[in-house]
Order: C-alpha cells, then sequence, then structure tokens
C-alpha cells in the first residue's frame, strides 16, 4: 500500500486555491461582459445600458484587486513557511551539536558518502587507531548499532503498514537531523513497498576514536543479513549482502549513561 501524503502538505492546497481564485476572476470577467452587451437594441434605454456597464467595470476592478491581495497574502504565507522552515532545520541541527559534546557539523550531513567522511575525518585530524576502545565498550558500540539497524529496518514496516508510531523506536537511537533524513528515506521506501531487513549476527569495532566523552567514531565490521526486498513485485530482492562495514557516530547526551 502506497503512503501518499499529498494533503498533508499545505503547498499544494495553496496552489489549488490560488489556481481557483484566479478561476474565479476569469469567469466573472466574462460574465460582466456578457451581460453588458444586450441592451443596445433598445433606442431609449442607451443610457441605462451605459450605467451597467460602468457599475460592472468598477465590481471587477474592485473584485480583481481583492483577489490580488488574497493571492499575495497566501505567498506571503508560503515564503514565511519555508523560512521558518529552514529556520527550524538550524535550530535542530544547532542543538545536536550541543548536545552531543564534540559532535561537529559536518559529521550531521545526511547520507554522506565514505570518501566524503574521511575526508572530512581527514580535515578534522581525526585518526581512527585500532585500541581506542576496550573490548566490553566496543561490544556495546556493536550491540547499539545493530538494534538501531533492526529498528530501521523494523520503522520501514510499520511505515508500509500504515502505523503511526513507525518513529518511535528510532527517535531513542538518533539525532534530530539524522532522524528527519530517515524519515524522509523511510516513507520514500515504504510508498514503494520496499522492505529493509538488516539483522546483524556477529560484529567487531575494526578502529575508533573518542573525541570527546560523549562521542565516539568507530569504523565497524558486521555480518549477517542486509537485504531489500520489493514485497510489491513479486518479493524480487533488489539488494543484498551478508558482511559490510560501515562508519558509525555514537553519541549522547550530555549527563545521560547509554
Amino acid at each position: 500500500m502506497k503512503r501518499v501524503n499529498l494533503f498533508k502538505r499545505w503547498e499544494i492546497a495553496l496552489v489549488i486555491i490560488i489556481t481557483k481564485l484566479l478561476t474565479f476572476h476569469v469567469a466573472f470577467a466574462s460574465m460582466g461582459s456578457t451581460g453588458g452587451g444586450g441592451s443596445s437594441s433598445s433606442g431609449g434605454g442607451s443610457s441605462s445600458s451605459g450605467s451597467s456597464i460602468i457599475s460592472s467595470g468598477h465590481s471587477g476592478s474592485g473584485d480583481s484587486f481583492r483577489a490580488f491581495l488574497f493571492v499575495l497574502f497566501f505567498c506571503g504565507l508560503y515564503v514565511l513557511s519555508f523560512v521558518s522552515k529552514m529556520a527550524v532545520r538550524l535550530y535542530r541541527r544547532t542543538r545536536d551539536i550541543a548536545e552531543v559534546n564534540g559532535l561537529a557539523s559536518w559529521m550531521l550531513i545526511p547520507n554522506m558518502k565514505i570518501k566524503d567522511f574521511k575526508q572530512g575525518l581527514k580535515r578534522a585530524k581525526i585518526r581512527l587507531e585500532n585500541d581506542a576502545v576496550d573490548d566490553q565498550l566496543a561490544q556495546i558500540l556493536v550491540e547499539t548499532y545493530a538494534w538501531a539497524q533492526f529498528v530501521y529496518g523494523q520503522s520501514i514496516r510499520r511505515c508500509f503498514a500504515d502505523s503511526s508510531n513507525y518513529l518511535d523506536q528510532l527517535k531513542s537511537q538518533l539525532g534530530r537531523v539524522f532522524l528527519s533524513t530517515m524519515h524522509d528515506e523511510i516513507i520514500a521506501k515504504a510508498s514503494n513497498g520496499i522492505i529493509d531487513d538488516v539483522l546483524v549476527s556477529h560484529g567487531r569495532v575494526v578502529s575508533a576514536q573518542k573525541i570527546s566523552p560523549d562521542l565516539i567514531i568507530a569504523k565497524v565490521q558486521v555480518s549477517g543479513i542486509d537485504s531489500e526486498v520489493n514485497v510489491l513485485s513479486g518479493f524480487n530482492s533488489s539488494f543484498k549482502r551478508q558482511q559490510w562495514t560501515d562508519y558509525v557516530v555514537f553519541g549522547r547526551e550530555q549527563g545521560s549513561v547509554q
């Protein structure tokens, strides 16, 4: 079942309203010109007919100005909505950086390629080392990564099933910026019937670096099942792998133990 969110976007409703307003104005102008042209056949009523045409002209001009103000008002709302949305995104990114000590803005770029992430590490002079974390912490990091991947797959399933709480578990795993990115990605996959199942059976931290007491960057190598299946087209598998490596940013809010 495709998840359609057209009615949740008021920008589309704005376009419809403006189109209706413009169509209404054209129809009114057409009615005015038609109504004014039918009284020229009577000789004695010419002056009355002329005043009727002038009156219709003034009324059409007033309605045209009101329609213009109405459209201008909604255009202003659209611009205000766009500016507000950008301000909210900037605020959320700033909050993410403030809440996790040591988190830099380049780490919050959604869907960053591995080569770009490596360049970011190089620019920040961050070098991942083999013995940066002990075995116990490394195991905790792998378990956290495995759980987050599993929750991601379950969120897509819940979204596909039209469940309203499909983001609840991810909220405890991701920051606001990444949660917004995952939200768009989950809806896109669920709308196309793509279910992404990720089950990590074994993993290890290849290298890592503690950026601060609240932030660790790790290169994680795991094995298990990572597959994308399209349930709307014969359950065909479009992507499948059994072993892969990810760069993961593990962070926590100040004062939190998790």
